[in-house]
């Protein structure tokens, strides 16, 4: 019940920032929450957390700061010291940090401004001379981005220059999101009303379009993976996962209350956890789940979308232990797939969420409702439900 607007992870505790609550840490992979103050003064905490808007890790380093106040306040990650840093005229949506080095995109009109004595003194980005506004900065090994409402920037030299590497469209398209993955560097944004989803791999010198199929028309937040797996955050939409590298998007929204609030999404382990975030406190926090209920549901669109609804006879059958089921889906459905015995009882639920268009497939191992009390041969049912579609075929286990 509380605006979560960011959340990061050191690798080994998880940090949460909440505007109206402040600075939480969980040691135990969010099972619980511990409160921490970046200031001893409960008063001047207490305002520090209402002009929150920001929180980034760096090394042993949380800094947090907001695009309204002219401070950013630094604590080590154990929070035994705590320091103001004066932005001079400026104000922060976004920040980076290389040793004494800060560079920090400002708000409307501020543009990029950088100090090299860890913020006695700032300078403003010689080129370009003013942004409109910079929402993002991410680094790279070496290489530094920006992302801005018009453009994508590229640094080598920790901000002090930068050069235009990829032009939005104009009217309404911004970037919002860096990420580096195995298959290149991401950045999400909006292209006008459309998700926009770039790529490059060659150290973010050049960029190419990704048509996110299957992501409804809005931002991308927010994008995070776990080994070939993307996710990501999609603006009043939720969280979206692609098992094949941003080629094709699945909505992963089971279980959220109010997925039109999620807002950053982080991978700790084999986990995912998601800060919500909105006016609204209903359904806001930090959520969980694991990385493999988001990832075993494959989408293998080809093609034009599905024209109409379809269960075909699951594959192999007969089958020992595993089975797989095919499915199409003409339009955005809550779906349902599950699996009953010869008597009509449930035996489990394999699919519960609301999907996109497209073709899927679905595995069930059959190997044993537990070790010691497999599945026993026999016939078993399995049952569609898509919007008012519904359809049961069956099928027969033989060990």
């Amino acid at each position: 019940m509380t605006n979560v607007f960011g959340i990061a992870t050191d690798g080994i505790r998880i940090f949460a920032a909440s505007n109206n609550e402040g600075i939480f840490v969980s040691t135990d992979d969010g099972t619980t929450w511990q409160k921490r103050k970046l200031d001893p003064d409960s008063v001047t905490d207490s305002l520090i957390a209402k002009e929150m808007r920001g929180m980034e890790i760096f090394g042993d380093t949380l800094y947090v700061f907001g695009p309204w106040i002219s401070k950013m306040h630094v604590a080590d990650t154990m929070f035994s010291s705590y320091q103001s840093l004066n932005l001079g005229p400026y104000t922060a949506t976004t920040i980076f940090v290389s040793g004494e080095v800060l560079v920090v995109g400002g708000g409307t009109h501020e543009g990029m401004f950088r100090s090299t004595d860890y913020g006695i003194t700032w300078t403003g980005s010689t080129y370009p001379s003013m942004f409109v506004h910079v929402n993002v900065l991410s680094a790279f090994g070496s290489t530094l981005l920006a992302g801005t409402y018009d453009t994508l920037y590229r640094s080598t030299d920790f901000g002090a220059n930068w050069i235009p590497v990829y032009s939005l469209p104009p009217l309404g398209a911004n970037l919002s999101c860096f990420h580096n993955h195995s298959s290149g560097l991401y950045a999400g944004g909006r292209n006008s009303t459309s998700p926009l989803l770039l790529r490059s791999t060659d150290d973010g010198v050049s960029w190419i379009s990704v048509p996110p199929v299957g992501i409804l028309p809005t931002t991308i937040n927010s994008i995070a993976s776990h080994e070939l797996n993307l996710f990501c955050v999609v603006i009043g939409r939720g969280v979206y996962t692609s098992t094949n590298v941003g080629a094709n998007w699945t909505i992963s929204n089971t279980g959220l209350t109010s997925p039109n609030q999620s807002n950053k999404i982080i991978v700790k382990g084999t986990n995912v956890f998601l800060s919500t975030y909105l006016t609204s406190s209903i359904g806001s926090g930090v959520w969980e789940r694991p990385v493999s209920q988001l990832t075993d549901i494959e989408s293998i669109l080809v093609g034009d979308v599905p024209s109409s609804f379809s269960l075909d006879q699951n594959f192999p059958n007969p089958f020992n232990p595993a089975t797989t089921f095919r499915f199409s889906v003409p339009s955005e459905e809550y779906v349902t797939l599950k699996v009953y015995d010869s008597f009509g009882q449930e035996v489990t639920t394999l699919i519960s969420e609301e999907l996109n268009a497209g073709q899927y497939e679905k595995q069930w191992d059959a190997s044993g409702a537990s070790v010691n009390n497999p599945y026993a041969s026999g016939v078993y049912y399995y049952r569609l439900q898509a919007g008012n579609f519904i359809q049961t075929k069956k099928m027969l286990l033989l060990r």
